[in-house]
């Protein structure tokens, strides 16, 4: 516990340095482009209404109901792989700064949390704007989803801060989540109700995928204005805790190391 609130203190201290990082991150991959930050946006409606109307048919579901539902899950979706994915190269990418300034190395966690958060608040932001188009938008939903927000942020954290570590020590590790997270993605309930492995009796994959929780605490909420099952926010919350404590754990075996092996 005092480790944990040692590294807020150092977040809350450092906060200048690891959001102008964060910030020149974001800038820096849409830097000349005309579009910048749009890009995102456009690639999300662009999936989410092509795939939208064609799997509204296929599951035999009204398109204003299942396109709503289909760009949440997509932004949602994009946080927790992009958490996990890139979380493997806070370290890497940071390699200047850690062998030659003293920094604490939870800045550059902090970093890449902050920068997934971007890219999050622009994923809801186009998701509610679809909600509202289709008027299926529950005001009060966004204040049920809050507890959902808090444990994707906390999974964040501790997703990064494990695979920074982990991904600085082995480099294939991001490679090889990317084929995981292919097969995630399918297993997963982003582009359809959960409804339909349950009606099939392979509930296990629901319950037993702590993404499709991550996801269902905030869809759930924003869709119903309602919460989602509390079986999802202790799953969610357990996974979150458990990476929060290896991310310690890594941190107190490696740390020494990360200077030499960046």
């Amino acid at each position: 516990m005092t480790s944990l609130f040692r590294e807020f203190r150092l977040a809350v201290d450092n906060f200048n340095i690891w959001s102008y990082l964060s910030a020149s991150d974001v800038k820096n991959k849409f830097r000349r482009s005309k579009l910048g930050v749009i890009w995102p946006v456009i690639h999300q409606l662009a999936f989410s209404l092509g795939a939208g109307m064609i799997w509204a048919a296929v599951f035999h579901l009204k398109p204003e109901d299942f396109i709503p539902f289909l760009t949440i899950g997509f932004a949602i979706w994009g946080f927790i792989s992009g958490s996990m994915m890139e979380g493997c190269s806070s370290f890497v990418v940071a390699h200047g700064y850690l062998k030659q300034l003293p920094l604490p190395q939870s800045i550059f966690i902090f970093r890449t949390v902050f920068t997934q958060v971007i890219y999050l608040a622009i994923g809801m932001a186009t998701a509610l704007g679809v909600l509202i188009y289709f008027g299926k938008l529950h005001p009060l939903g966004l204040l049920y989803a809050i507890p959902g927000i808090l444990l994707l942020l906390g999974y964040s954290y501790g997703a990064i801060g494990t695979l920074a570590y982990l991904g600085l020590r082995y480099r294939d590790l991001q490679h090889g989540l990317a084929g995981i997270f292919s097969l995630l993605f399918v297993v997963t309930p982003v582009i359809y109700p959960a409804e339909v492995l349950i009606k099939k009796g392979l509930s296990f994959a629901i319950y037993m995928n702590p993404f499709s929780s991550l996801i269902e605490i905030v869809r759930v909420p924003v869709l119903t204005g309602g919460f989602a099952n509390e079986t999802h926010y202790i799953i969610a919350g357990a996974f979150a805790l458990v990476l929060a404590v290896l991310r310690f754990f890594f941190g107190s075996r490696w740390g020494r190391y990360v200077p030499f092996w960046s």
